[in-house]
């Protein structure tokens, strides 16, 4: 940021060191002019640029912006809002006897045969009309008078205000933007862009940047002859076709997750009040647990399993946590359901009656399993004969 601008401001105040040179005619009254606009600037709230357009407007016009004309010029500007450089043209007009810009000063110019009148408002609001001879340099001089009188000091009042500083701070910072480029890095970067300068003439008169153009501009056609036939053989039919397949099933597809979603709340909502109604809950009392023991409960297994010494005595059943939806109901049951080696279902020792019906030949069947406890179990299963058994189970 900061190299920047001290590149760019060199650079512009390079310009406006040449327009000052054309305007006064001398290298040295343009350098003197210079420093002259950087301290104008510094002590009033308009910055560099402003005030070096209007100088050179100024001059141009037929005004010595030297010797308070320029101040004059600024505290009018600044009284009624104008760009300093209007002021300065308006001035130049009124030197000619053209008035039309004065109106925007609150200034009413006329022409009298050789006389011209200038009528305004003094600060006290009552009107003043001063008639003088129809000259530049007299009108010139009596218009500055005007604003000295009418306008004297706007521009000290503007400077202490917050962009009246801001102003001057960023006047500042140009002023030393400038210093830096003047210390030597203009002239090198100004003078490595001459060398870049005299290389490209160097290529354009020995033909070779005709020579990459042209290149440049096969490798282009090139490129365009490409995407010329792509647009003229692609079936961009068949291609809207797909697309507008494509979006019907993804809409398709979001309605059916739209309606999924719902419908598993709902499901959800239902079945917490089933469960509610049905009486699940937290403990092993619940008619969920009593269910569940019913249904997962295998004698044969039991049986199976036979009595450990090591095996502790039945526990109850701890509480499970609490069960959110019916999802979880049946999730829960799948992952903790009781097997045959949980310590919950290892029974104690007990007799078993086996009731066998076959035909003696081929096999067996088991037609009833009982217990003293009055448990029984209808089952079926097949037994097969076996040489161990001598042939009978």
């Amino acid at each position: 940021m900061f190299a920047r601008g001290v590149i760019s401001n060199g650079a512009q105040f390079e310009q406006y060191r040449v327009q000052l040179e054309t305007a006064l005619h001398s290298a040295k009254a343009a350098q003197d002019a210079i420093r002259f606009i950087q301290k104008f600037a510094a002590d009033t709230p308009y910055e560099i640029g402003e005030v070096m357009t209007a100088f050179i407007t100024a001059k141009n016009q037929g005004i010595d912006p030297f010797n308070g004309a320029m101040t004059d010029i600024g505290d009018k500007a600044s009284s009624v809002g104008r760009s300093f450089e209007d002021v300065a043209l308006a001035v130049g007009d009124a030197m000619r006897a053209q008035w039309e810009r004065l109106l925007d000063l609150g200034i009413v110019g006329s022409t009298h045969g050789s006389k011209v009148a200038l009528q305004y408002f003094d600060r006290n609001g009552k009107q003043v009309s001063k008639s003088v001879a129809k000259d530049a340099t007299k009108i010139r001089d009596t218009l500055l008078g005007i604003f000295r009188e009418s306008s004297g000091g706007g521009m000290a009042r503007q400077s202490k205000t917050l962009l009246g500083i801001w102003s001057n701070l960023t006047d500042k910072v140009t002023n030393f933007e400038v210093s830096v480029a003047n210390k030597g890095i203009f002239d090198r970067v100004k003078g490595r862009l001459q060398e870049v300068l005299d290389w490209a003439d160097r290529l354009e008169k020995e033909g070779k940047l005709d020579a990459w153009a042209q290149r440049a501009s096969d490798e282009m056609t090139k490129l365009f002859d490409r995407a010329d036939r792509f647009v003229r053989e692609v079936d961009w039919k068949a291609v809207a076709d797909g697309v507008g397949s494509i979006t019907s099933a993804l809409v398709t597809t979001v309605e059916w997750i739209g309606k999924a979603t719902k419908a598993w709340g709902e499901l959800n909502r239902i079945g917490a009040g089933i469960d509610k109604r049905a009486g699940f809950d937290n403990t092993g009392n619940s008619i969920e647990s009593k269910i569940w023991s019913a249904l997962t409960w295998d004698p044969f297994d039991a049986m199976m399993s036979g009595p450990s010494k090591s095996t502790p005595a039945p526990q109850p059943a701890k509480p499970r946590p609490a069960i959110p939806n019916r999802r979880g109901v049946w999730e829960r049951a799948l992952q903790n359901a009781p097997s045959a080696s949980s310590p919950l279902m290892k029974p104690a020792r007990m007799q078993v009656d086996i009731h066998l019906k076959g035909d003696g030949a081929k096999g067996a069947q088991v037609q009833k399993i009982s217990t003293p406890g009055h448990v029984t179990a209808s089952v079926s299963r097949s037994v097969s004969r076996g040489p161990a058994m001598g042939g009978a189970a």
